[in-house]
């Protein structure tokens, strides 16, 4: 894989955008992290200043204090008890029914939003591959993309839910067919999330899991070399081989 991403993205790295960064660069980039150019958000002002602070492997690192919708504007942050669960939703009833605790809501703040595309317009070597995980607001975010992920994106990490744990949230059928209208194929998912209200050793509730979504160069018509390296690092990256071995085969 070093030797690939050397290859691929040794003279340009990989351009990898992570959308709710709090917990720092997700991991899933950390084995080629030399090849990789990182820009990260985090709307909360303390915590990115801290993200910013920090030294990493990656040939380069940055994290904006910026919130990601489908519209510039105004909205409304939720604070949670666990600062990582706050949400430009309010919980559901979910909170509640099951226990979840850290997801109790304890405040709100007025706080501005911005799209991805005004955001990259003018970092035109962004957002190859994006993940993203902001509680509840994934959807919104991809909508506020369509010209990145038009011109730009091969793979997409994304969080996906299965029930409303925020009110009113897109939830993984919805965000599939959103992806699927703009050409990207579901591979599967990572990080399964259950619930249950008891203890008891029967089926828990799917509540979120991790989805990778890409653009299939066998599928697909018109991506560019770079496109399809983007789709085959991310296979590998999410333990594709297989299907990593078809497209560079291709």
């Amino acid at each position: 894989m070093i030797e690939l991403a050397k290859k691929w993205f040794g003279e340009q790295p990989l351009g990898f955008v992570d959308i709710g960064a709090r917990g720092g660069v997700h991991s899933l980039v950390q084995p080629i992290a030399r090849f990789v150019d990182v820009l990260g958000f985090e709307p909360d002002k303390n915590a990115c200043a801290g993200l910013n602070a920090t030294i990493g492997p990656w040939s380069y690192l940055r994290f904006l204090q910026v919130a990601l919708s489908h519209r510039a504007g105004v909205a409304t942050l939720w604070h949670c008890a666990a600062s990582t669960n706050d949400s430009l939703r309010p919980v559901s009833h979910f909170v509640d029914r099951y226990k979840m605790v850290k997801f109790a809501q304890t405040g709100s703040e007025e706080i501005q939003t911005e799209t991805l595309d005004r955001v990259l317009a003018d970092i035109p070597e962004q957002g190859e591959f994006l993940k993203i995980d902001t509680q509840g607001t994934e959807y919104e975010i991809l909508c506020g993309a369509r010209r990145t992920l038009k011109e730009r994106t091969a793979a997409i990490y994304c969080e996906v839910e299965f029930a409303q744990i925020y009110r009113g949230q897109k939830l993984f059928g919805d965000v599939e067919v959103f992806l699927r209208e703009h050409g990207f194929s579901f591979l599967g998912f990572d990080n399964m999330s259950y619930r249950s209200r008891t203890p008891w050793k029967g089926r828990e509730r799917l509540l979120h899991a991790d989805a990778l979504f890409i653009k299939d160069p066998i599928e697909q018509e018109h991506m560019s070399v770079r496109q399809t390296q983007v789709a085959a690092m991310a296979c590998l990256l999410c333990g594709y081989g297989d299907f990593a071995k078809e497209i560079m085969e291709r």
